[in-house]
């Protein structure tokens, strides 16, 4: 009772008496405005599974082009080495492609250039909004308004939008070495970039992980 005192008074200056917190913000008012920031919102989807599907699809073709590189050190048969960089030729075609379909959803959206190139090792893990092999979205695909880096997770038998944090602790000293937050649900490609910033901190890997339950 005594925190309603201090605290409704302040939101009757913020929002004024006759406003509410829950209130519908200005911009989402009107239907009109409402249909607006939904189609907005669609364009913002499509440039992200597009984004994601030409990272995929660079990631692809420089697999492609390593493996001809190496058969060329490897000294392979001309016919070989013809062969290899010629299969390489499609999936540097297909992240052209992908690359292009990118740009233009993202210019279509209205957002800055995009990070088109596949991450790095020290790198969090991004969200992968459900996509067709195209890059476009599918029926499924979701975006919250109000926090639209957030995702859609599992916690405890239950769903929540946010986010998936990390934090590594030397056991020893009680000193956090690492810390991480990314908007990917699954922890299975966690640990690789983990690993790479407690290297970058501490300076060596640690020789014993011992994984906490989440809370």
């Amino acid at each position: 009772m005594r925190k309603a005192v201090i605290f409704d008074p302040q939101q009757d200056l913020r929002y004024a008496k006759t406003n509410h917190g829950s209130d519908l913000p200005e911009e989402l008012r009107l239907q009109k405005d409402r249909l607006e920031r939904i189609r907005q919102a669609r364009k913002e989807i499509e440039a992200e599974t597009a984004a994601a599907a030409a990272r995929q699809r660079q990631e692809e073709a420089d697999q492609a082009r390593a493996q001809a590189d190496d058969a060329k050190e490897d000294k392979v048969s001309e016919a070989e080495q013809a062969d290899l960089s010629k299969r390489a030729e499609a999936p540097a075609a297909k992240a052209r492609a992908g690359r292009e379909k990118a740009e233009e959803a993202v210019k279509a959206a209205g957002l800055e250039a995009p990070d088109l190139e596949p991450l790095e090792a020290k790198e969090m893990p991004r969200r992968g909004l459900s996509r067709k092999a195209n890059g476009s979205p599918t029926a499924k695909t979701q975006l919250n308004f109000t926090d639209p880096d957030s995702h859609l997770m599992m916690s405890d038998g239950h769903y929540l939008q946010g986010y998936n944090c990390k934090v590594a602790v030397d056991s020893d000293h009680l000193v956090i070495v690492a810390v991480c937050v990314s908007n990917q649900a699954p922890d299975v490609e966690h640990p690789e970039p983990m690993l790479q910033r407690i290297a970058a901190t501490a300076g060596a890997l640690p020789d014993v992980i011992t994984p906490m339950p989440a809370t």
